[in-house]
């Protein structure tokens, strides 16, 4: 939530889109409990544990800089290869599995892939 927190904006903003937030996070957790899916510890539990992580994977990333490589566009030819072997991945799944959830990841890998390679191709004209 920190991450998303608008920046200039009053304290009362910044409040209430914490609080819209954190209702938010609330609702989708209770549904894993009103669906049957998982008990109310194991939500709780897991959900606190998503927060930790999620403050500690912020901090360490602003005062670390551990993925300051990722920004760089000689990367770019890793994660290209990255994802086509994962829409290649995906494809295969979706022969096997004939589900319609794998088709959403296909969609945006295919999309990730389009927008890097044009990018790519136009930095390096």
């Amino acid at each position: 939530m920190f991450a998303f927190i608008p920046q200039g904006r009053s304290s009362f903003f910044k409040v209430a889109y914490f609080l819209v937030l954190l209702f938010v996070g609330i609702v989708l957790a209770t549904t894993r409990i009103g669906v049957g899916a998982h008990h109310p510890i194991d939500v709780l539990i897991g959900s606190i544990l998503g927060y930790i992580s999620g403050v500690i994977g912020i901090r360490s990333s602003v005062k670390y800089r551990l993925f300051g490589w990722v920004s760089s566009s000689k990367s770019y030819p890793f994660f290209m290869l990255l994802f086509l072997g994962s829409v290649v991945f995906m494809s295969v799944k979706i022969m096997q599995e004939h589900l319609v959830v794998f088709y959403f990841p296909l969609i945006s890998l295919i999309v990730s892939l389009y927008l890097m390679i044009k990018f790519y191709v136009k930095k390096n004209q």
